[in-house]
């Protein structure tokens, strides 16, 4: 079976949790050092997390990872564009055992962009969203 990537820009109307980024303190005490920054979302067949670090370059970078009961389903990497969210899907096609599968990606510099996550809660068909930043 093939894997893809899907990538897009949303710039129409979008929820009130995917609007105005905003750069909050860290949600959630990250688990490692290396991080300064992290957030995370949990639902009972899902959990994401988001964490931020410093490169040797001066940037942020950002490594997200998805765990999921669902083959195939995306990590959601959206970018701050300016005037919308481009949106970047990595399937999780990765068995970690159990009927779990992962998706992750690692050392995205944020390029001076604002970046959050997004994972589909299949339990409340709605998108759950990290922090932005």
């Amino acid at each position: 079976m093939a894997t893809a990537v899907l990538a897009g820009t949303v710039v129409a109307a979008a929820p009130a949790s995917a609007s105005t980024p905003q750069q909050p303190p860290s949600p959630i005490v990250c688990w490692s050092t290396n991080y300064h920054w992290c957030d995370m979302l949990e639902s009972k067949d899902a959990n994401a997390e988001m964490d931020v670090f410093w490169g040797n370059d001066g940037h942020e970078y950002v490594d997200s990872i998805l765990n999921t009961n669902h083959y195939g389903q995306n990590l959601w990497i959206l970018t701050w564009t300016g005037s919308g969210w481009d949106w970047l899907g990595i399937p999780a096609t990765t068995s970690i055992g159990n009927g779990w599968y992962t998706a992750q990606d690692n050392s995205r510099s944020d390029a001076g962009k604002t970046i959050k996550i997004a994972v589909f809660n299949w339990t409340t068909n709605t998108y759950m969203y990290s922090n932005a930043h």
